[in-house]
């Protein structure tokens, strides 16, 4: 027993003397390491001082298109949009019935539309909506608006009138015919024959339907003018001058 105690002695004075020695290497470590010194770190230069952009009223753009005072916030205007309305449809082309040319230049037989009557034109008139920019006896071109419609004449001319309609178009391909030396009065017959028809232009007149009075004679101040064609005899009155 008494050497158990002495190896209990033993052994704690050996843990004593360890403890000891830990205690004194760590306060030997402290010591050195308060006792050494630490070079200062190396100063960097100063920066130069930025010089602020200058203030323009462009940099408060986004402060006015998020004004808080506006109800949406935003000073783009919306405009409604634009009614695109349709252009404006033509209008049905005159109905032609022939095409006379005379010395005074060439006269166009048109109707505004069926059912209407129709008279002579010359070269610059309107019919209804159009307007007569050219007239030859073969070609018409007629303005609308911003619009050119150039037509044959023999393609243009209406034939759904009968014969009145179809005795019109033949004159498109005839020559002017010159007027007769003598002039011949004759007496009208009875009824409409013999008299002037439908006024074409202020100084020219249509043939009735069956008119017989020979060529050059007058009547009513107005002299007949008839042509032969290979379509048969194509005539109109003209007013003597």
């Amino acid at each position: 027993m008494l050497w158990l105690n002495f190896g209990l002695v033993v052994l704690l004075g050996a843990a004593i003397w360890q403890l000891r020695q830990q205690w004194q290497s760590a306060q030997a470590h402290q010591a050195q390491v308060l006792q050494k010194k630490v070079p200062p770190p190396a100063v960097p230069a100063p920066l130069a001082a930025v010089k602020p952009s200058p203030v323009t009223a462009a940099g408060y753009s986004e402060i006015a298109e998020k004004m808080l005072f506006s109800k949406d916030r935003n000073p783009t205007i919306i405009l409604p949009p634009v009614e695109v309305k349709p252009p404006k449809p033509m209008p049905p082309l005159p109905l032609l019935y022939g095409v006379m040319g005379l010395p005074s230049g060439p006269v166009a037989l048109l109707s505004e539309a069926p059912g209407k009557g129709s008279k002579g034109y010359r070269k610059g008139e309107t019919v209804g909506e159009f307007k007569i920019s050219d007239l030859t006896t073969k070609q018409i071109t007629l303005q609308w608006e911003d619009k050119t419609i150039t037509k044959d004449i023999n393609d243009m001319i209406d034939r759904s009138n009968g014969p009145s309609a179809t005795a019109a178009a033949t004159a498109a391909s005839v020559a002017p015919a010159a007027a007769p030396a003598s002039v011949t009065n004759v007496a009208p017959p009875s009824g409409k024959m013999g008299t002037p028809g439908v006024q074409m232009t202020a100084d020219i007149r249509a043939c009735q339907p069956g008119d017989t009075t020979p060529n050059g004679a007058v009547v009513d101040g107005m002299r007949k003018i008839s042509t032969a064609t290979p379509f048969g005899n194509v005539c109109h009155w003209e007013t003597i001058k």
